[in-house]
């Protein structure tokens, strides 16, 4: 995956306060800050505009919940969820969703709604292989 497809995949995040976290801190830093720095002010966000001096620039990593946690309970903002009944209309919803999860499929047929709930719920949706983010569920505070 080029940076650039990196890049665009964590702006998909910013607006539900996604977090990262550098290879060498165990802090959690809110991602909109760490990407701003990257990008110059006010201009689009692709590799053409980070600064040439951050050679670290992907050096961190989305904090997010693997994809296996759609039926888990999970924490989000204090609140105790379980993301499939959060962006499922019915049984058969649900059930159709898990199917397509469980057979590796994409889930990109869901519709916009149900999408923006996973990237709230900062579920990969996206399907980033294990060593491009942290998962949030394993995630310790030490």
């Amino acid at each position: 995956m080029t940076k650039e497809e990196q890049l665009k995949i964590y702006s998909a995040y910013l607006p539900y306060g996604l977090e990262l976290q550098h290879k060498y801190e165990k802090a959690k830093h809110e991602g909109e800050s760490v990407l701003r720095s990257w990008v110059k002010p006010l201009e689009p966000l692709d590799l053409g505009c980070l600064f040439p001096h951050r050679k670290d620039s992907f050096d961190w990593k989305p904090i997010l919940y693997d994809l296996s946690y759609l039926s888990k309970e999970i924490e989000h903002e204090g609140v105790k969820v379980i993301p499939i009944d959060y962006i499922s209309l019915s049984k058969a919803n649900s059930q159709r969703i898990m199917r397509r999860y469980a057979n590796g499929q994409s889930l990109d047929v869901l519709e916009q709604w149900q999408f923006e709930r996973l990237l709230q719920l900062h579920l990969n949706v996206f399907n980033l292989p294990e060593d491009q983010f942290i998962n949030k569920a394993t995630l310790t505070n030490k």
